[in-house]
C-alpha cells in the first residue's frame, strides 16, 4: 500500500520508500514505484476543473530536490495560464521538427550518402576527394541548407565561379551535387527535379565542358621509337619495373591492371591473363591473350614451382607484399626514353601507341577496343562510335581473334621484322 504523508518528506524518506504505488512526497508532487521497481516523478495540478498529472522524470536521475523546483515551474504556468502539459508537448515537436530538419540539410545528406556508397567505389581515396571537395566549394554555400530549399541558382552559385578555371573540378562537383540531391529525394527528403541536373536545365547556362576545356591526352610514343625503347627496357634485367613496363606495351593493359595482376590470374597452359572485374575500369572482367613475348617476360618472373600462392603479386614493389608503384613504372620508361628520344611520353600513353600502330596496321576497330578494354558508350562519336555500337551489342569478347592481334602487336614491339599489314576487306 502507498505511503502517504501530508508534510514534506526528506531525500532519505524518499530514498527508503519500496511499496509499489504512488506515494505524496508533499506539495502535490508524488513518487511512483512500479511493481518491477521502476520509480518515477509526477506533478498533480488541476486545470479546467480537471486532475491532471506531469512527469518530471526518473528517480534517482532526477533527485528530490530537482524534481521539487520542476514542480514549482509547472505550478507558476499553471498560475500563468498556461497548459504545461500541452507547452512540452509543443517544445518536443519543435525539437523534433528541428531535428529531423538538421536530417534534411545537405552536408548531413552528403556525409550519409558518401558513407553508404563508398563501400562499392574502386577507389579508397575516392571517398576522402568526396569530402574534401564538398567542403571546400559546397557546404560554405548550401551546406546547412535543406536539400528541399536548393534551387539551381544555388548550384550555379558554386559553379560559375570555377566552370571556365577549374572545368574538371567543376564538372565534378556538379556531379557529387545531383548524386546527393538524388539520394535525399530517394528518401523522401525532396521532391521535383534535380537542381544540379546538367541536360536541359544547367546546360541552358553554362557553356559546354569540352569547349572551355581541352583535354590533355596522355603523351604517346612514335611507333617506331618502340622497338628501341622496348630494347633498352629489356637491357635493365634485373629491374622488376623495367619488366613490368614491357609486359604492359604487350598487353596492351592500363599500368594500374600491370601492377596489381596476381599470380592466379595467369593461366600459362591456355596463355590467358584474366583481369576481374573489380580491377577494371569498366567493372567488367577482362581477359588478355598471351603472346610468345608476353610469355616469356612471365616465365623469368614466375619460375616452375612459384605459382603456388595465387595471391601473390606477379611485379612486386620494395616493400613486402606491396605492389610495384605507378612511378617507378614511369622512372623505367623515362629510363629507356634517354638513350632513344628527346620526345616526352606515359606509361599510360604506350596504350595509345597500340592504338596508333593498330590504326596505322588497319586492324580492327572492335578487336582494338576490346583489346584495350574500352567501355561501349566511352568514344567520342567520332573514330569509336562505330566500335561502341558494335560493343554494346556483342556477347563475346573475341578472344581467339584478338590472340593474333595481340601477337603481331608483340612481334613489332619487341623488335622483329614483319611485313606491313594489308587493310582488311569491309
Amino acid at each position: 500500500m502507498a505511503f502517504k504523508s501530508g508534510r514534506l518528506l526528506s531525500a532519505r524518506e524518499v530514498a527508503a520508500l519500496s511499496e509499489p504505488g504512488k506515494h505524496a512526497v508533499g506539495r502535490s508532487l508524488f513518487l511512483q514505484i512500479t511493481p518491477a521497481g521502476a520509480r518515477s516523478w509526477s506533478f498533480r495540478f488541476s486545470r479546467g476543473g480537471k486532475m491532471r498529472e506531469f512527469g518530471l522524470g526518473p528517480y534517482p536521475l532526477v533527485s528530490l530536490s530537482m524534481a521539487q523546483k520542476g514542480a514549482d515551474h509547472v505550478r507558476l504556468q499553471v498560475r500563468q495560464g498556461i497548459d504545461p502539459i500541452a507547452e512540452r508537448k509543443s517544445h518536443r515537436e519543435a525539437a523534433a521538427a528541428q531535428a529531423r530538419a538538421q536530417d534534411e540539410i545537405f552536408s548531413v545528406v552528403a556525409e550519409a550518402h558518401i558513407r553508404q556508397q563508398s563501400p562499392a567505389w574502386k577507389n579508397p581515396k575516392s571517398a576522402a576527394q568526396w569530402r574534401s571537395s564538398l567542403r571546400a566549394y559546397v557546404f560554405p554555400s548550401i551546406g546547412a541548407k535543406p536539400c528541399r530549399e536548393i534551387t539551381s541558382a544555388d548550384v550555379l552559385g558554386i559553379l560559375r565561379p570555377i566552370w571556365n578555371t577549374k572545368t574538371v573540378t567543376a564538372g565534378r562537383l556538379r556531379q557529387r551535387i545531383e548524386a546527393v540531391w538524388d539520394s535525399a529525394k530517394a528518401q523522401g527528403l525532396c521532391t521535383g527535379d534535380n537542381p544540379a541536373r546538367l541536360r536541359g536545365n544547367l546546360d541552358h547556362v553554362l557553356p559546354a565542358s569540352r569547349k572551355v576545356h581541352k583535354v590533355k591526352n596522355h603523351a604517346a610514343l612514335r611507333i617506331a621509337l618502340l622497338p628501341a625503347v622496348i630494347e633498352r627496357l629489356g637491357a635493365a634485367s634485373n629491374s622488376v619495373a623495367a619488366l613490368a613496363v614491357q609486359y604492359l606495351v604487350v598487353t596492351a593493359a592500363r599500368p594500374s591492371e600491370v601492377t596489381q595482376a596476381t599470380r592466379g590470374e595467369i593461366d600459362l597452359k591456355t596463355l590467358v591473363w584474366s583481369i576481374p572485374a573489380q580491377r577494371m575500369k569498366a567493372g567488367k572482367p577482362h581477359r588478355v591473350p598471351l603472346s610468345r613475348e608476353a610469355v616469356v617476360l612471365l616465365r623469368s618472373l614466375l619460375p616452375p614451382g612459384s605459382m603456388s600462392d595465387p595471391s601473390a603479386l606477379v611485379f612486386p614493389g620494395q616493400r613486402n607484399g606491396q605492389p610495384l608503384s605507378l612511378t617507378a613504372l614511369s622512372k623505367a620508361l623515362r629510363r629507356a626514353l634517354r638513350g632513344v628520344t628527346a620526345d616526352h611520353a606515359t606509361v599510360h600513353g604506350l596504350r595509345s601507341t597500340f592504338a596508333d600502330w593498330c590504326a596505322e596496321q588497319g586492324e580492327s576497330p572492335e578487336l582494338r577496343e576490346l583489346a584495350l578494354a574500352h567501355a561501349p558508350g566511352n568514344g567520342d562519336g567520332n573514330a569509336r562510335g562505330q566500335a561502341d555500337t558494335i560493343l554494346a551489342y556483342r556477347r563475346s569478347d573475341l578472344l581467339d581473334q584478338r590472340r593474333p592481334l595481340m601477337q603481331r602487336w608483340a612481334t613489332y614491339a619487341c623488335g622483329a621484322k614483319t611485313a606491313r599489314k594489308a587493310r582488311p576487306r569491309r
